[in-house]
């Protein structure tokens, strides 16, 4: 069973005979009900790559008033999010904040919902990994041919301001993997 939607102190919880409710029963010693909200995407652990979407979901329990979304990249400082009218995304109620994730790469990332109301209502998410992606755009599919010993474009896209250098293999297996150059600084 679960508790009701009674925020406070000095709860208790009967338990009493069906039969004889009056004279054999327990109570337990008091105890607090507390409001509280929970992150359910992403929740920590996931990897992101820059310019992905995605769906920043949570949900309220108990009386919790406007949600405040927050994010940080080194754990401590957060940040509000921008919904591109002001510089703060605030809900009512539960739900979700569509997102594009930022050129801002690290393994630290925290998402944070916080209760503008009862400022010891919130949920951070464990740390989150922010990537850059890379896309090879030549050579480009099963149908273009390569000469033998002959020089060969190999042109890419990226997202992710750290990456600066990059390493360019092939492969006969996609397994195992042939240098063709090291340290290509992408300019």
């Amino acid at each position: 069973s679960s508790v009701l939607n009674d925020p406070g102190t000095n709860r208790t919880i009967k338990v009493a005979s069906h039969t004889d409710n009056a004279t054999v029963y327990g109570i337990s010693s008091n105890f607090t009900i507390v409001q509280w909200i929970e992150m359910n995407n992403p929740v920590g652990g996931e990897t992101l790559y820059v310019g992905d979407p995605i769906a920043i979901q949570w949900q309220k329990h108990g009386t919790v008033g406007s949600v405040n979304l927050t994010f940080s990249n080194d754990s401590v400082a957060f940040t509000t999010f921008n919904n591109g009218t002001n510089d703060s995304y605030n809900l009512s109620e539960s739900g979700t904040f569509n997102w594009t994730v930022p050129d801002e790469m690290g393994a630290s990332t925290q998402f944070r919902a916080s209760s503008e109301v009862y400022a010891g209502v919130n949920t951070t998410t464990t740390s989150i990994t922010i990537k850059g992606r890379i896309t090879v755009t030549e050579p480009g599919g099963v149908t273009e041919n390569i000469q033998a010993s002959q020089p060969a474009a190999v042109r890419w896209t990226y997202l992710g301001s750290k990456i600066d250098k990059v390493n360019i293999t092939y492969s006969t297996d996609g397994s195992n993997w042939n240098v063709i150059k090291n340290n290509v600084t992408v300019s």
